[in-house]
């Protein structure tokens, strides 16, 4: 980005700057889809309700990796693993940041793998997230303190991820923080009140997470983005014209 002085938005969770614990999803990749073998068998208890998967492949090597490196979570699972990582995927994106951790750290005595993360994997700590906003190319915007689904939520508790991430960055950073994301950002993930609290807050713009085109009746507080994934810089081309044709422009 520096090399092209292209500008960006890294929006953070302030309760998870500096945690040598991955996001969830990251750790449910390295309990699930990283080489290495697994029982047979899973079971948690996720409200009260308790849950079993059988037949899950008990070896994933290398090469599966490999193979299977572009999927993702809305694609179809090709093996065993990855429909329970998208199952598991559902049942913790709506839970409470400790029901989350509970079902991780299940997870991961099953798996028989360590309950820490990855150092490759960890967020942002306060100097390298000040270090990051330095020079002001990368502006930090607020992506709550949690990552919750706020739509979820009561209005209180949204309230709270809001404005104390909101606090937290700016007394990180000793700037005004003015951009916000909502977390998985889709249409059901956020309601009227998330958008109301955003603009209390005294945030100036807010992204969500659907296709779209920027234009003089754009709501700033729904701002439409496009999805890039891991792709190499000729799939990246191809998108960038979809997207143009998607915009239409």
């Amino acid at each position: 980005l520096k090399a092209q002085g292209i500008p960006a938005t890294v929006f953070v969770c302030s309760g998870q700057v500096g945690s040598a614990r991955e996001f969830w999803w990251d750790d449910l990749e390295r309990l699930l889809l990283t080489p290495g073998r697994l029982p047979a068998t899973l079971a948690v208890s996720v409200g009260g309700r308790e849950l079993s998967w059988a037949g899950i492949e008990t070896s994933f090597a290398r090469s599966d990796l490999e193979r299977f490196k572009a999927w993702n979570v809305l694609t179809p699972p090709p093996t065993a693993r990855h429909r329970l990582y998208a199952e598991l995927c559902r049942l913790l994106r709506p839970l409470a940041v400790d029901e989350r951790a509970r079902l991780v750290g299940e997870v991961a005595a099953w798996a028989q793998r360590p309950a820490e993360g990855r150092p490759s994997h960890r967020a942002l700590d306060r100097e390298e997230l000040r270090s990051l906003a330095a020079d002001g190319l990368v502006e930090i915007g607020s992506h709550t303190v949690d990552h919750p689904v706020l739509a979820g939520l009561p209005a209180e508790a949204q309230r709270r991820q809001i404005e104390d991430d909101k606090r937290a960055l700016e007394a990180l950073l000793g700037e005004t923080v003015g951009s916000f994301a909502y977390p998985f950002g889709g249409s059901s993930d956020y309601d009227a009140a998330a958008i109301r609290l955003v603009k209390e807050a005294g945030f100036a713009r807010a992204c969500a997470n659907f296709a779209g085109r920027l234009d003089a009746g754009t709501d700033p507080f729904q701002l439409p983005r496009f999805i890039v994934r891991d792709w190499d810089g000729p799939e990246f081309a191809r998108r960038l014209d979809g997207f143009r044709r998607t915009a239409g422009t």
